[in-house]
């Protein structure tokens, strides 16, 4: 047997083992990407990830690299060796990156510990999940076998990354249902109103792994034609500062419409102009109608992994 046959299956063979751990997504990767750098014999790698709206590539494991920029170093889709290599679905390497007009330095990550690279997309059919680098710290002219090997191992990745999807898709739609119940189990309880509330918030940013809940609700009228003031009844203090910049034009306008809103990023809606050059924000918020007429309005921050929210995000805190 050839040596890169044999590095082949120990790479292989060393992620099935890792694939059934009860690790979470994150640490598997980081276990595999050090397996396939001792196994290739460098002294760098990393795994980067689509994020949910397919529109970047994060970086979600590293070896070699500084941990600071783990879940923070982002390429949009086309950009950077791994937005290029995420968006055209073919390998890459490169002995001297640094020449090349695709890449991106990035000093915060120190990938200038390093002179030579080698990407491969981490393929699902032709579904792409994201790109796995190998770094070396000499210049390195890859073999196609070598780059054979990559391949063959982020296709095996992509396996890895599709069970542990699957599994945590179907942990979120228990932890979704449990929600429900438990609110309706409150809901008949002789809790205040500021409890419940408390409650709502509470298991509902857990559920969809929001940074924070605000819930306003509105002063009922005694009577047709008497103004109603809006009422603030909760609101997360990790989230405080969000809602006193989007707060004010957001609730008037879903109080307005009665509609539920998503907003994948304030930055970019025109909505915000004051939020421009600012941190970029997601945001789902739902009216509380009662006899066709707005009660409240409860609305989440941001997920904790940074990722914008989804249609089936809002449609859960609908269902609310």
């Amino acid at each position: 047997m050839e040596p890169v046959e044999r590095t082949e299956l120990s790479i292989l063979s060393e992620i099935g083992r890792i694939s059934t751990s009860s690790d979470d997504l994150h640490r598997k990767l980081q276990r595999i990407i050090e397996v396939v750098m001792r196994g290739i014999g460098k002294e760098g790698a990393s795994v980067f990830l689509l994020d949910r709206s397919g529109k970047n590539v994060i970086l979600e494991a590293a070896a070699g690299l500084n941990q600071e920029a783990v879940g923070k170093l982002t390429f949009p889709l086309g950009k950077g060796i791994a937005g290029w290599v995420a968006e055209q679905k073919i390998p890459l390497a490169l002995a001297d990156p640094y020449s090349d007009p695709r890449f991106q330095y990035v000093p915060e990550t120190g990938i200038e510990r390093f002179k030579s690279l080698v990407a491969a997309p981490i393929m699902d059919e032709d579904r792409c999940f994201g790109v796995i680098f190998v770094l070396a710290g000499q210049t390195w002219n890859a073999t196609t076998s070598e780059v054979t090997v990559l391949t063959t191992t982020a296709n095996q990745i992509s396996g890895v990354i599709r069970s542990t999807l699957l599994f945590q898709d179907i942990e979120d739609r228990l932890a979704k249902l449990a929600t429900i119940y438990e609110i309706g189990i409150a809901l008949t309880s002789t809790l205040d109103l500021n409890q419940l509330l408390s409650l709502i918030a509470r298991n509902t940013t857990a559920s969809l792994r929001a940074q924070g809940c605000t819930i306003h609700l509105l002063d009922l009228p005694a009577g047709d034609g008497e103004n109603r003031e809006l009422r603030l009844k909760f609101v997360d203090e990790s989230v405080r500062a969000f809602d006193n910049l989007f707060g004010g034009p957001m609730l008037a306008s879903i109080i307005q419409d009665k509609r539920p809103l998503l907003i994948a990023d304030t930055s970019q809606d025109t909505r915000f102009p004051g939020s421009a050059g600012l941190q970029s924000v997601s945001i789902i918020s739902v009216p509380l109608i009662f006899h066709d007429r707005v009660t409240g309005v409860i609305t989440l921050f941001s997920t904790e992994q940074g990722q914008p929210f989804t249609v089936d995000d809002l449609q859960f805190l609908t269902t609310i």
